[in-house]
């Protein structure tokens, strides 16, 4: 296989439409954890109002399922709260890699995977990724115990069809696929 080079010039629109989607499919994960913590919650309650009895005055299980029902409220609301400060600082950044002239440049070949902008240049081999992940139209690449934001994000659009398939099918020949969780 040849190697892929990539230069993407930067447009701040699109740091921001993709910036937005990593902060939804974090929403989306979110969402989940909560839904599944307040199902638990539920079952520990019901099973520790069934449990109770007059000779206990106290059920643990109550306790456990009431705070396992209350913590998913918490995590809401401190998530509902933190995206206006998400979309602020990444608004910020994006004025900030204007200015700087943020443009990208990947090359990606069988043997490693090379990012370069105007402040680093990140070389990586290939089993310091987890996998790929589809989102919408996005491939997102990711790093082993990195976060969404630390991850490869590329998108297929028409003005760059090609390219995008030519990183696809190396990254699906080197890679695993990761169901978004």
């Amino acid at each position: 296989m040849d190697i892929i080079i990539l230069d993407i010039p930067f447009k701040k629109e699109d740091f921001l439409r993709i910036s937005w989607m990593r902060w939804r499919i974090e929403w989306h994960k979110t969402i989940k954890r909560i839904k599944n913590s307040s199902i638990a919650g539920l079952i520990i309650l019901i099973l520790g109002i069934i449990a109770a009895s007059d000779d206990e005055p106290f059920n643990p299980f109550i306790l456990i399922g009431i705070g396992l029902m209350i913590i998913p409220i918490f995590v809401f609301s401190i998530m509902f709260f933190s995206k206006k400060q998400y979309k602020s600082k990444v608004n910020k950044l994006a004025e900030r890699y204007e200015k700087l002239k943020m443009d990208a440049s990947y090359e990606i070949s069988p043997d490693y995977f090379k990012y370069q902008d105007s402040e680093k240049t990140v070389d990586f081999k290939w089993n310091t990724f987890s996998g790929y992940s589809f989102y919408k139209n996005l491939l997102i690449v990711k790093l082993h115990n990195a976060s969404l934001a630390n991850s490869f994000i590329f998108e297929k659009d028409e003005s760059n069809i090609e390219d995008y398939h030519r990183v696809l099918d190396l990254v699906k020949a080197k890679l695993d696929y990761i169901e978004m969780s």
